[in-house]
């Protein structure tokens, strides 16, 4: 069973691909509302265990994950690889079973981590699961072999955020980085005008072909 936040993009990715879920929450802005949304998550998660079953419960540095699989007496696996989502360890560490971190994760979690070669993208982007579509370029205007940039704006709204801020001057490098080619961006939240021409308009399951594309071929 798969359950999901309607975050970004998630929902209309996991409808293009037909899995099966459950939505358990929406992600709002600001930090009160992320405690709010935890709570929630909590909530109905332990009500569909409850009817669920299941035997192993698995997230990304999921606290909900962690809790509900304790209180129901359930193995529960936790991934993370970011060292700085201090809060979320705290939180999900002390109830989980075992810790996945890449192996260049430089923090020691205990005797619950495992550390494995490789990274969480590799289980769509490695060769064995991705085959590059190289005609999906043309809904972009690219031709083979021609350089180009795709920019992911993000919210800064995520519990490991706190205290950190982005690129202060994102037109200054948006206009460095059309020397060498097109810019395309992708953002979580809002754009501002003077980014609109540079909005990616594909949808979601085609932009993750195009965005691998240059490490593909």
């Amino acid at each position: 069973m798969v359950v999901s936040r309607d975050k970004d993009v998630v929902i209309e990715l996991l409808n293009a691909y037909g899995i099966p879920h459950t939505v358990l929450s929406k992600v709002k802005p600001g930090k009160s509302n992320l405690l709010e949304e935890w709570f929630i998550r909590e909530f109905k998660t332990f009500k569909i265990t409850k009817q669920f079953d299941p035997d192993v419960l698995v997230g990304i540095l999921s606290p909900p994950i962690a809790h509900i699989a304790w209180m129901q007496h359930k193995k529960s696996i936790i991934f993370n690889d970011t060292e700085h989502a201090l809060i979320a360890q705290k939180l999900s560490y002390p109830f989980c079973d075992i810790i996945c971190t890449p192996s260049c994760y430089n923090k020691d979690a205990g005797k619950k981590q495992i550390r494995y070669s490789g990274y969480h993208e590799l289980a769509y982007l490695h060769p064995f699961y991705f085959t590059p579509r190289p005609e999906v370029l043309k809904d972009l205007g690219v031709e083979m072999g021609e350089p180009f940039t795709i920019l992911r704006f993000v919210s800064w709204g995520a519990h490991h955020d706190v205290g950190h801020h982005g690129i202060q001057n994102k037109i200054a490098l948006v206009q460095e980085l059309e020397r060498f080619g097109k810019v395309f961006i992708t953002s979580e939240g809002p754009l501002d005008n003077e980014f609109e021409k540079y909005r990616i308009r594909v949808p979601p399951k085609k932009f993750i072909i195009y965005s691998i594309m240059p490490h593909s071929m």
